[in-house]
């Protein structure tokens, strides 16, 4: 585990007019801490295969997420779609456009990864899509970010992304119950 420390202000999660509006527990009436250790769990990736309408889905999840005790600081889902070009049998990318796939997903994980505003959920692709699933802290910092990334670079692959409050985590409860037997 990793420990770090972060410093804490009232009204730090603010939702932006396409995201809804969200309350962080914080300001919701009880004393906001100076600061805090969060221990974020190093994360254990699971491999998984399963099928969604007769294709195959495959995945790779973040075990670790499954029992993270501070979910209440990553109130929203950032979603990230890709689109192959390559396809082969049932909605599969071929081999050489998995590798296009994973360089672009590896770009997107070094820019929302870097300091931990955004914790890996998952990376699936099925149905001739790759997604990537993130839980985030800082929705407008995420989304300034991803528009910089987008103005700045052209990537190998077009990508767009959608992000929703989700505080509960009910949106990720899919792929955490697919972990259920996964022991960190």
């Amino acid at each position: 585990m990793e420990r770090r420390s972060f410093i804490f202000k009232v009204g730090m999660m603010i939702g932006g007019v396409f995201l809804g509006s969200s309350t962080s527990t914080f300001a919701q009436g009880s004393a906001v801490p100076e600061s805090m250790t969060i221990e974020y769990p190093k994360p254990i990736y699971v491999s998984l295969t399963t099928s969604l309408s007769g294709l195959p889905v495959v995945m790779v999840a973040n075990g670790a997420l499954r029992n993270f005790a501070h979910r209440d600081l990553f109130p929203y889902q950032l979603e990230i779609t890709i689109k192959a070009k390559d396809i082969v049998e049932q909605g599969m990318p071929s081999k050489t456009e998995q590798v296009v796939l994973n360089r672009v997903g590896d770009e997107i994980d070094t820019l929302l990864l870097r300091d931990y505003s955004a914790l890996f959920l998952a990376r699936y692709t099925w149905n001739g899509v790759r997604r990537l699933l993130y839980r985030v802290n800082d929705a407008q910092a995420t989304n300034q970010r991803l528009q910089d990334a987008v103005k700045r670079y052209k990537p190998a692959r077009e990508w767009e992304y959608t992000m929703a409050a989700d505080a509960d985590w009910a949106t990720s409860q899919p792929i955490l119950n697919l972990l259920k037997d996964v022991k960190p």
